[in-house]
């Protein structure tokens, strides 16, 4: 089990965050994982004219916009023992955000090193 913490890069005037606990699952001796997040995410909506202002004026301006909701993940993938102790891998992870003015969804490919 691990405590992360992900971002997600700005979009459409939109950005995020997420405090999360993933644990993974490991089906062995072919080395694929499974793997689940759940915690809490947090959505920043940033006007567009932000682009014109400084960080300090763009933080007073949306200090408000911020919602916190609901993070849920999920991935797998597969790892290769390159050595006694390390595995090197590749996934596939679907996330979401939710909260309730915005819903951000991330498709991401992952890449793994594992030290056992």
């Amino acid at each position: 089990m691990s405590l992360g913490v992900g971002s997600a890069a700005p979009l459409r005037g939109a950005s995020g965050f997420a405090y999360d606990v993933n644990v993974a699952w490991y089906l062995m001796p072919e080395n694929y994982y499974l793997d689940a997040d759940l915690g809490v995410a947090v959505t920043l909506t940033d006007p567009v004219e932000c682009l014109f202002l400084s960080d300090d004026e763009c933080h007073e301006k949306t200090k408000d916009d911020r919602e916190a909701g609901l993070f849920l993940g999920v991935g797998a993938g597969r790892e290769w023992w390159v050595s006694d102790k390390w595995a090197l891998g590749a996934g596939v992870r679907l996330t979401g955000g939710f909260s309730p003015d915005a819903t951000m969804l991330n498709v991401l490919l992952a890449l793994t090193a594992t030290y056992n």
